[in-house]
């Protein structure tokens, strides 16, 4: 059984492994969206606008406006048109991922398929659709694969830091640093073209709102400093060994045994640094494991490419392994100190409540 799964994931057709675990994730983790993305959905009606000019308290969700202004574009009109606008850029996006890596090398492609259905990351961007996530994800994971080229680092970046200025600036920063430490020398091309097209990304922005008379008054570093400490260290120490294994899953295992060959080299020490600081900023959100996923992926990405010929001497078999256990082994991630791993109560409970609120059904069904 072990040799036939093996067989169908690195033999059989790349699109063929990504359908199947999308049926994979719908079975085990569900698809749903987050409550919070209907005030994306609210600003995106009108983007000349400030949908939150007498609610201060949420302008801090306008740094995230990727989505907001796509879905202007698009004219969706409807609130599960916006989650499905999301949910297919996911779809899309990964494809394009997918065909780019395949194109550096069809095995690393194969080998990040597999992590990334492995570790929480696909959970949260399948069950938290309607937020800034799946463009964060998708700009950030094309900017290091077409790093050699300064064009698209410069657009990557720009659409970046719109979709979430402040991740943006982590994640430039940390790939930055990635490639001086472990090159010994600084990009000039990507650290040039990706810090431009971050700042012009914020520019456009911070414009926009500016010419628009938005007056925005509660930013999101308001936001963090008014939650205050307590929230946050109760969230993250609330359960702290859950936590750190929530970081990467059954996955760590292969990240393990990469360091265990490069913990002395300067790729280990740039991605053991980079973790630091992505936990690190973690520190200051209740969402530790989301946040920390998608601050680090790009980072994992160069980690492998950088290690393509430890990885390519590992036993497909270890990969195999690591994919059977995602199946059985929740892909949990922890959200304000407490553990989530699946939505499929919180759709029952959807469901219930829709039925309920349909006269005819719930007579039917009762």
């Amino acid at each position: 059984m072990i040799k036939k799964i093996e067989n169908f994931l690195f033999e059989e057709s790349i699109y063929k492994i990504l359908f199947i675990c999308l049926i994979l994730q719908v079975f085990i983790n569900g698809i749903a969206y987050i409550e919070s993305s209907n005030f994306l959905f609210i600003a995106s009606n009108d983007i000349f606008t400030n949908p939150f000019s007498e609610e201060k308290n949420l302008q801090w969700i306008l740094s995230s406006y990727f989505g907001v202004l796509l879905a202007n574009f698009l004219k969706i009109q409807t609130f599960s048109g916006f989650i499905l606008m999301h949910f297919f850029f996911l779809i899309f996006g990964l494809a394009i991922v997918i065909k780019s890596l395949s194109k550096k090398n069809e095995f690393l492609s194969r080998i990040f398929l597999i992590l990334f259905f492995s570790m929480p990351i696909s959970n949260i961007l399948f069950t938290w659709l309607g937020i800034q996530d799946p463009f964060t994800f998708i700009f950030s994971t094309l900017l290091v694969i077409f790093r050699s080229s300064w064009f698209s680092n410069f657009v990557l970046a720009t659409l970046l830091s719109i979709a979430h200025s402040e991740q943006a600036i982590i994640i430039i920063v940390l790939v930055n640093l990635f490639l001086i430490i472990t090159e010994k020398k600084a990009n000039y091309t990507f650290l040039f073209s990706s810090v431009i097209g971050l700042c012009l990304g914020i520019f456009l922005l911070q414009y926009h709102f500016e010419i628009n008379n938005f007056n925005i008054e509660y930013t999101r570093f308001d936001y963090i400093g008014n939650s205050g400490p307590i929230r946050y260290l109760t969230s993250t120490f609330s359960h702290f060994n859950a936590l750190l294994f929530s970081l990467f899953n059954v996955s760590s295992y292969i990240i393990y045994k990469l360091l265990k060959n490069n913990w002395y080299n300067s790729r280990g020490v740039a991605f053991i640094i980079c973790c630091l600081i992505a936990f690190s900023v973690t520190l200051i959100t209740i969402d530790q494991t989301r946040v920390f996923n998608l601050l680090i992926f790009p980072i994992v990405i160069l980690f492998l490419e950088y290690n393509l010929k430890s990885l390519q001497s590992m036993s497909k078999k270890i990969f195999t392994i690591i994919f059977i256990l995602s199946i059985f082994v929740p892909r949990y991630y922890i959200w304000e100190g407490k553990i989530f791993s699946s939505s499929h109560p919180k759709n029952i409970e959807l469901l219930k409540n829709y039925i309920k609120n349909n006269s005819e059904l719930y007579e039917k069904f009762k």
